[in-house]
Parts: C-alpha cells; structure tokens; sequence
C-alpha cells in the first residue's frame, strides 16, 4: 500500500475520495473529508480510510512524496490501546452475561449464516497484527474449537474490529454490549443478529 514518506507533508493542495456511493469528496483536511465521506456510506474506522484515501491520491498524483507497494501490500496491524481496550470490553460483555445468565454462545446454523455474510464482505479482512498472538490463542479458547464454514477466509472486521471468527459464535446479548457506535452496512448480521 502506497503512504506518504512523511506523514506531515501535504503533497496535494486538496483531499479527495471516491466514496463507495460513486461521489467523489474533497477538503484540505483529511479529517474533515472523513466526516464528509462517512455521509457518503464510509463506514470503516478513521485509520484504515486514511490509509486507503492515502493510497489512492498517491496512486492518481505519482509523487515523489510517497513510498510503499503500489499493488497494495497486505496491511500489518500492532496491538494498539484501542485495540486491546475492544478486547477487554469483549471479555468484561462476555462475563457480564455469564453472572447474568445470558448465553453467550449461539447454534452451529447462526454462525454458519454470519459467516456467510461476513466472507464476501469487503470489510473482512485478513490482518496480520504485530503482538497479537496471545489475543488469538485466547480467541480460540473462547471458541472452544468450535468452527464455521469458511473460517480460514475470517479476519478482522474493518468496522468493529472483531475477530470475525469469535464474533460469529457470539450471542446477540455479547454483541450488544460491543457494538455500540459502529455503523455496520446495510447487508451486515450486526444489524439484526
């Protein structure tokens, strides 16, 4: 993926992106656009539309201010704050509905259905995430072994963040506690799980 060489600079007098809706936005300031873009059907967190806008301006503009693959490299993540605190508020969502006796988990069919959805999606995405490893063994041990169809092609929720293999199996009273402020897509099960 193409990235400025210094995150500062500022090789174009004006913004834009196309947004998934086929209107084109421009601003001078990229977090300004963002929330023009989000009007537009952008859903996906501020950092992966920076990362994306970047690389298309970089890809119309061939300057010398950019730098990376062209081809669009696979994105490598690193545990972040954030990342670890939607993992936390997982784990506490998940234990809150043990002391209340909720389920937590649901049927083999349901999980299936969400992972139906979720592999064409193109906000699943496969993640290599720097430092993550202690969270996915943890993941797999919540999931008790349990798998969906299709799992080797789950990744990350570019909206949410959740792991997509663990989300699927959750039950919607879990999932409610950790979904709020996303605005899924109209096609997500999120909506309606």
């Amino acid at each position: 993926m193409l990235r400025l060489k210094t995150p500062i600079s500022q090789p174009v007098r004006n913004w834009w992106y196309d947004c998934p809706d086929g209107v084109r936005v421009i601003h001078s300031d990229p977090q300004a656009l963002y929330h023009i873009a989000r009007l537009h059907d952008v859903v996906v967190p501020f950092d992966v539309w920076y990362a994306d806008m970047i690389h298309h301006v970089c890809l119309a503009i061939e300057s010398d201010a950019c730098t990376g693959d062209d081809e669009g490299q696979q994105r490598t993540e690193r545990l972040t704050v954030a990342k670890l605190i939607g993992f936390i508020r997982a784990v506490l969502s998940v234990v809150t509905s043990l002391v209340k006796g909720e389920p937590i988990y649901v049927d083999q069919a349901t999980a299936d259905r969400r992972a139906f959805v979720c592999l064409p999606c193109k906000y699943n995405e496969q993640l290599h995430c720097i430092g993550c490893s202690g969270l996915m063994v943890l993941a797999h041990i919540f999931t008790q072994g349990r798998e969906v169809k299709g799992q080797a092609k789950l990744g990350g929720c570019l909206v949410c963040g959740c792991y997509l293999t663990v989300a699927t199996w959750c039950s919607k009273e879990v999932l409610a506690r950790v979904s709020k402020g996303h605005k899924f897509p109209d096609h997500c099960w999120r909506n309606d799980p």
